[in-house]
């Protein structure tokens, strides 16, 4: 306690507190400096990592690396093209889900099924208009077999 000399009392010490406002400014520009932090750090990683292909490409291992993701690539399709993978079966299961998880993990694969999507819509289309004019083809054949008449019926007219 402190004394005041004009009043000759004693006062309480100040206390300062922060107020919420400027707590949440802290917190606000903590997560904004762990963010950059985080996004400086994914770049040192992908600088990194462009520096390492710059170096197999200069070895001469570009092929033999993308040769290896090819067979990886295959391997997975295989994978999930097995007939007999099935929920019964754990240890096949687990794989399956390992090489689906794995392969959605890829943002190369990511982008190509975003790619192939993107033209669903138009392919729909077309496959909906290509349907009309197969329905169509087949009910003109259909209205040929009532007209003409069963090669038996015109048989008759060739033998006599």
């Amino acid at each position: 306690m402190f004394l005041d000399e004009d009043n000759k009392r004693e006062r309480s010490p100040i206390t300062v507190k922060s107020s919420p406002a400027v707590n949440k400014m802290s917190e606000t520009e903590k997560i904004e400096e762990d963010s950059l932090h985080a996004l400086r750090k994914k770049q040192d990683r992908q600088k990194v990592r462009v520096e390492f292909l710059r170096k197999c490409k200069r070895a001469g291992l570009l092929d033999e690396i993308f040769e290896e993701m090819l067979d990886t690539l295959h391997l997975a399709q295989e994978k999930l093209m097995d007939d007999n993978t099935s929920e019964a079966v754990t240890k096949k299961q687990s794989k399956y889900e390992e090489t689906v998880i794995s392969l959605f993990d890829c943002g190369l694969f990511e982008n190509i099924l975003v790619n192939a999507n993107s033209g669903t819509e138009e392919k729909i289309q077309k496959l909906l208009e290509k349907r009309k004019r197969l329905d169509t083809q087949i009910e003109l054949l259909k209205d040929l077999q009532v007209v003409l008449p069963a090669p038996e019926e015109s048989s008759d007219c060739t033998s006599e």
